[in-house]
């Protein structure tokens, strides 16, 4: 992967589409997004509590679209 810019990731971003996320719990990606996971840092004082769910929501519309079409 590269970034606009030409450079490189220092990590590749992880695949929401994998069983392991799809069937995680809200929770975790709730904590994912506050605290951090990895290389990325937490989004507390990013996002307001509503835009971190607006997220999670985003991410399972996506996850239901992509499954939607593999049937």
């Amino acid at each position: 992967l590269v970034r606009d810019d030409g450079g490189k990731y220092p990590v590749q971003p992880a695949n929401f589409l994998l069983d392991e996320f799809v069937s995680a719990t809200n929770g975790r990606y709730y904590h994912a997004i506050v605290y951090g996971k990895n290389l990325m840092g937490g989004y507390t004082d990013k996002l307001t509590h509503e835009e971190r769910w607006n997220v999670i929501q985003y991410i399972r519309s996506l996850q239901a679209k992509e499954k939607g079409c593999r049937t």
